[in-house]
């Protein structure tokens, strides 16, 4: 127990001085007089001294992945042993492999070289790290990296050496060398062994390092330092990356050694224009891999040596021609002869043509045959403004031998001297200017004074159809190669130097597009048409009619009866729309024109061309073009490929305004009267009862020919106004008739109307039923006494004189009606009255196109293919048969009545002429009578059968 209490001493002894202490301070508020009921709370304890020790550091994120010459920010954060991040703490930054990346104060981390190394970041004694793991170049292992400033330095590797002079930078940049390790042989071989990157260039500062490159091949000729940079490629492909300087080598004790032009560049080159590069050839097989993407890696230039070089300076020495010859073992005869190509080129357009080259003063120009796309290639070194010192020329080694060659020559030469027009404006006005330079070099092509052959390229007729979008802004570069045409009219309508101006207007800040339309002394409504007509012609480019139609434009407007409204594609500026007119060649005859024209809502905001193509012709020719064409039925009956295009003339800045024109091609039946000359297949069904025991029957044929004979002459057909179409027609007569008509008692009928499927119907409806009294009293307007004088008013209707007047009475009528309304006995007739309601009904399927409706002599159309009815509705007639003795004494008289009822049908064809306009042999008024009195009449015993032929 005294062991215990031993050992448990401390904890009594801090009991009892507790106990102590609180007995103690209670007698002490006793003592002064305390003893309150309201108690008294304490103070509360101090508080603790802050926790601001550094117990840990971490380091987010704690690890990542780089390639050279990437970079992140890390980001370090000390916490207390509460886990509290304090703030306001200094890091101190390393890297525990600064050759594979390296670490600013700031945390941000940089790439250098493949391999790992620990980011540590130090505060306090703690410290956190970062694992890195640090990827080599994607084209090859990084061989030095170096600060090098104004003083100069040298990059190398095992096999080559880049040096800086002094004073070539004016500030320090971080500069690499990457030895490529994937990328293919692009130069041919042999070559160098290896090909070095050299990036980290100041954007925009040129250099002229010393380059030494070791190489275990032998040279059987030129020996060159090749230098690929980016470069803006005009070219038939933006995705092929040229334009590579050559410096001559020299060879020392193994190495060759040239001074060499790199220009540091833009990471990302502007909008609008590719850099991404593809393989090129070597030979005639594509080298496997990919080239780098200028737009995503900030390489300056990739550096090789290139050994057995043909090389030729021109006699003018502005151009040296180089080539390989492992690529092609006929390159120094193509050198040679590209050499004599461009030194006349060079003479063509700064003697004849008087452009100028003044703006370049390193000469020479270097031009390289390759195996390269297409026919040529102009490029400038990346980034814009580029040193107008450093363009280059290549060409296809392959198409050296072909007649267009001497064209592509002229046609990059000429690049050149453009960059002298627009090579210092701002970069958009640049691209503004791309369609232009393709056009007027396209144009420049024919005009090598060698070239044996009209120049035109694959790339012009990819792009043929630019053409015919005209003029609009926001066009691309390629789109120039369709606008060539434009160009040539230009300079063969008003020479050479009116291109020149335009070359002008645009380096004084003109719009090309308004350079262009400034240019001419003549309204887009008159040139532009007379452009497409010498394209289609032949006469500009020798296009072939497959490759002048618009492949983006196809369309078939299929003729047919009535009228047709179109509505173009929506055209900018000197836009064309076209469509193939297709149309059955029997439709028309030769003297037909078929009017096609602008609706009113486009009139004066276009233009129609129309162009046709014989079998045997080799290009397209001209038939019309204004606002409203008519085109010849004699070219509508041949099997020509007839084409039309609408195209907008007017031009508003700036140069976007879309519109839509609407045209109308007119194939409605003309005004005029119809004839029936052509009756076949008839069936016959109508009876005539007579109670007398005559007999009559009727001439279906005749009788429709008569009738529709009758309506002509006493009126005419015209078209309603409304609706367009289908458009019908109402038959109306003839003022002089009107009154003849009234007093006959006839009333005529008639309509013919278009149906949406190429089908006339005609209806016509004749009715008749004069007094006696009106006979009589027409009778003595005509003079007669004599009752012979009047009888033949009793033959057929058409053979009646209904006109009243002199004038109207000429057109003698040569119709008829459906029933004979003549009863003949041997012994004389008396007066009759009778009734008659005939109808027509036909319809065509058929139809022609016969001729000019203002030509007054000829036919107008023609239906075919008809069907048609007859139906006798009613007719009675009622008529005095005299009876004579034999001394020819009349004795006694017998009232007769006939009536007839049926139908007929038949298969008729129809004639239209002008109003008022007989057929081309009207019949003669009393030979006409006499002849049908003689052979109409057929007396047969006592029954008389009348027929009218």
């Amino acid at each position: 127990m005294l062991t215990n209490l031993w050992s448990n001493r401390g904890q009594i002894r801090q009991a009892f001085n507790a106990r102590t202490l609180t007995l103690a301070s209670v007698a002490l508020l006793f003592a002064c007089g305390g003893g309150s009921d309201t108690p008294t709370t304490p103070n509360p304890p101090p508080p603790p001294p802050p926790n601001n020790t550094v117990t840990s550091v971490v380091v987010t994120p704690g690890s990542v992945a780089l390639s050279v010459p990437a970079s992140v920010q890390l980001t370090a954060t000390a916490r207390n042993s509460a886990g509290t991040e304090l703030t306001g703490q200094t890091y101190t930054w390393t890297s525990s492999a600064s050759a594979v990346a390296t670490v600013a104060q700031t945390g941000l981390v940089t790439a250098v070289a493949g391999g790992t190394t620990t980011i540590t970041a130090s505060t306090s004694g703690q410290q956190g790290s970062a694992q890195i793991t640090v990827s080599a170049s994607p084209y090859g292992p990084v061989l030095d990296r170096k600060p090098i400033g104004p003083a100069g330095g040298t990059l190398s590797g095992a096999d080559v050496a880049v040096t800086v002079p002094a004073g070539q930078l004016t500030a320090t940049s971080t500069i690499e060398l990457v030895r490529d390790t994937i990328l293919p042989a692009d130069e041919g071989s042999p070559r160098s062994g290896a090909r070095y990157f050299v990036e980290g260039l100041p954007v925009g500062t040129s250099i002229e390092p010393r380059i030494r490159i070791r190489t275990s091949e032998s040279n059987s000729g030129v020996a060159t330092i090749a230098v690929r940079s980016p470069m803006l490629v005009y070219a038939a492909s933006d995705t092929m990356m040229l334009g590579t300087q050559y410096a001559i080598a020299t060879d020392s004790s193994g190495w060759w050694v040239a001074t060499v032009h790199i220009v540091g560049r833009d990471a990302a080159p502007a909008a609008g224009f590719g850099f991404r590069s593809s393989v090129r050839t070597t030979g005639n097989v594509a080298s496997a891999g990919v080239m780098p993407d200028w737009g995503a890696n900030p390489i300056d230039a990739f550096i090789n040596v290139v050994l057995n070089m043909a090389a030729e300076n021109t006699a003018n020495g502005k151009f040296l021609v180089l080539g390989s010859k492992a690529i092609d073992p006929a390159m120094p005869d193509k050198v040679h002869k590209v050499a004599g190509l461009l030194e006349t080129s060079w003479t063509t357009l700064t003697g004849t043509l008087g452009y100028s080259a003044a703006h370049r003063a390193l000469w020479p120009l270097q031009v390289e045959l390759a195996p390269i796309p297409g026919n040529g290639v102009f490029s400038s070194k990346w980034p814009y403004p580029w040193d107008q010192n450093l363009s280059t020329i290549g060409y296809n080694n392959a198409r050296v031998p072909h007649p267009e060659f001497p064209g592509t020559v002229i046609h990059e030469v000429f690049h050149m001297m453009q960059q002298g027009f627009i090579g210092t404006k701002p970069w958009n006005s640049y691209i503004a200017s791309g369609w232009l330079m393709e056009a007027t070099s396209t144009w420049m092509g024919g005009n090598h004074p060698l070239i044996v052959a009209p120049y035109t390229n694959e790339t012009a007729l990819s792009w043929k159809d630019s053409l015919y979008t005209g003029l609009a802004a926001g066009m691309t570069m390629k789109s120039g190669y369709g606008k060539a045409p434009m160009i040539k009219y230009i300079a063969n309508r008003f020479g050479n130097a009116k291109v020149k101006d335009i070359w002008t207007s645009v380096q004084g800040g003109a719009d090309p597009i308004a350079a262009i339309v400034a240019t001419f002394p003549e309204p887009p409504a008159q040139w532009w048409p007379q452009v497409l007509y010498q394209q289609w012609g032949g006469s500009l480019y020798p296009w072939t009619p497959a490759q002048l139609m618009p492949t983006y434009q196809y369309y078939g407007l299929a003729l047919t009866a009535g009228v047709q409204e179109w509505e173009s594609d929506a055209l900018k500026p000197l836009g064309v729309s076209t469509n193939i007119l297709l149309r059955d060649t029997a439709m028309f005859g030769p003297n037909f024109r078929l009017p096609v024209y602008l609706s009113p809502v486009s009139m004066g905001k276009g233009r129609l061309l129309v162009m046709e193509k014989p079998a045997a012709a080799t290009h397209f020719r001209p038939i019309a073009g204004t606002d409203t064409v008519f085109i010849p039925g004699n070219r509508l009956m041949t099997t020509d490929t007839a084409v039309m295009m609408l195209t907008r003339t007017e031009v508003v800045a700036p140069y976007n305004t879309t519109r839509k024109l609407l045209y109308t091609v007119d194939l409605r039946l003309p005004d005029g009267d119809w004839y029936m000359p052509t009756i076949k297949n008839v069936n016959d069904q109508v009876k005539f009862a007579c109670d007398t025991g005559v007999t009559m029957t009727m001439d279906p044929a005749d009788n429709v020919t008569s009738v529709l004979s009758f309506f002509a002459q006493a009126g005419t057909w015209t078209r309603k106004a409304n609706p367009v179409y289908p458009a019908s027609y109402e038959w109306a007569a003839d003022p002089v008739m009107v009154d003849s008509l009234r007093v006959m008692g006839m009333t005529l009928s008639s309509t013919i109307r278009e149906s949406l499927k190429d089908t006339v119907y005609l209806q016509a409806r004749l009715r008749w039923a004069p007094s006696a009294s009106a006979i009589s009293r027409y009778n003595t307007k005509l003079g007669g006494t004599n009752n012979l004088s009047w009888w033949w008013l009793l033959l057929p209707i058409g053979l009646v004189p209904v006109a009243v007047s002199k004038k109207a009475r000429r057109f003698l009528p040569v119709a008829g009606a459906a029933v004979v309304l003549l009863i003949v006995s041997c012994t004389g007739i008396g007066p009759i009255n009778w009734t008659l309601d005939e109808t027509f009904d036909m319809s065509f399927t058929k139809m022609r196109w016969t001729a000019d409706p203002n030509d007054a002599n000829a036919t107008l159309m023609e239906l075919n293919n008809g069907v048609g009815k007859t139906t006798i509705n009613q007719d009675i007639l009622e008529y005095w048969r005299y009876i004579y003795d034999d001394k020819d004494v009349k004795v006694d008289s017998v009232r007769g009545r006939c009536v007839g009822t049926g139908f007929a049908t038949y298969s008729p064809s129809g004639v239209a002429y002008a109003n008022g306009v007989k057929p081309p042999t009207p019949p003669d008024d009393e030979g006409n009578l006499s002849q049908i009195l003689e052979r109409s009449l057929r007396v047969q015993g006592a029954n008389v059968r009348i027929r009218h032929r």
